[in-house]
């Protein structure tokens, strides 16, 4: 399916949204209650800030401790101690105990039934002309595909093929050596180190986690990690194929509405565990930060 021309922007911007819109009710009011009704909308502001913030750290918990328990297995005890620190880290951020066994569960490559646990692919159009790509590991392909699939056109969207806007390469993920050390610094360290491998395609700092970002072709992601920790003595944050838009396939979302929908969306993801990375090839366009924040804190990576 191909997305109207006039809706497909070309942007030197490199952007991958894997990578919460608050759920708000409606709110009737009277004219003498306007002084009341705008202390509320700055509460509201607040709280949905504070909602996104939250969420953004479980997923990362989440992620921690699955990551820790492949590599080191379940055993956190005795055998592994970066599980250890996760699941202390987990407990410290009032997460329930059906969260860490759900991510522990995860990491063995099994449901918490036991049941092992399938990878597969969803995709589909969604408002805006969006392309989207679900990452799925599933006990259940078929319930999965359902209730994914009745999720995405309960917000406008349709399923529909969409993954030749997307290249799949390898993401890593650095963390500055030494806090003092300016990002754009350490991005050009980083560079000077891997820029020239066999199979590197870019290097680039992400602002907001002053870190920096290795992008590779697929089959290469492995070794060039390894050439990271021999050059720059730091063990990644994380190591990962994603889906990248492709730079010409990406789509700027100048609709605030637009960006309300996709939020709520990707919002109503957080009751589906299964779901462990989600991909769009939408860009900031013409909207505030404020309503684009909404979208891209409710992206997973995974």
């Amino acid at each position: 399916m191909a997305f109207p021309p006039s809706l497909l922007a070309r942007s030197p911007a490199r952007l991958i949204l894997s990578q919460c819109a608050p759920s708000i009710r409606n709110i009737t009011t009277t004219s003498y209650l306007n002084a009341g009704h705008n202390k509320w909308s700055k509460i509201r502001h607040e709280k949905g800030a504070a909602d996104r913030r939250r969420s953004t750290q479980n997923i990362g918990l989440a992620k921690a401790i699955t990551d820790a328990t492949r590599k080191g297995g379940p055993n956190y005890k005795n055998d592994n101690p970066a599980l250890a620190a996760a699941i202390a880290a987990a407990k410290a951020a009032n997460v329930t105990s059906a969260f860490i066994e759900r991510a522990i569960a995860r990491g063995q490559a099994r449901s918490l039934s036991g049941d092992a646990l399938e990878k597969m692919t969803v995709e589909a159009v969604m408002p805006g002309n969006v392309a989207l790509i679900l990452d799925v590991e599933t006990d259940s392909r078929l319930r999965s595909l359902q209730e994914l699939n009745r999720l995405v056109k309960k917000a406008g969207g349709k399923p529909g093929s969409t993954l030749f806007y997307f290249e799949q390469c390898g993401r890593i993920v650095l963390e500055k050596k030494d806090e003092g050390t300016a990002l754009a610094e350490w991005e050009e360290e980083v560079m000077g180190a891997v820029l020239e491998e066999e199979g590197v395609l870019d290097v680039e700092g992400e602002e907001d986690e002053e870190e920096v970002v290795v992008w590779t072709v697929a089959g290469e992601t492995g070794s060039v990690a390894q050439v990271v920790r021999e050059r720059l003595g730091v063990e990644p944050k994380g190591v990962d194929l994603v889906w990248r838009a492709k730079e010409d396939m990406r789509v700027a979302v100048e609709d605030g509405a637009v960006a309300e929908e996709l939020g709520k969306f990707l919002e109503a993801l957080e009751d589906f565990p299964e779901v462990v990375g989600t991909f769009i090839n939408a860009e900031k366009g013409g909207i505030s930060d404020e309503a684009w924040a909404k979208v891209q804190d409710s992206l997973i990576l995974p």
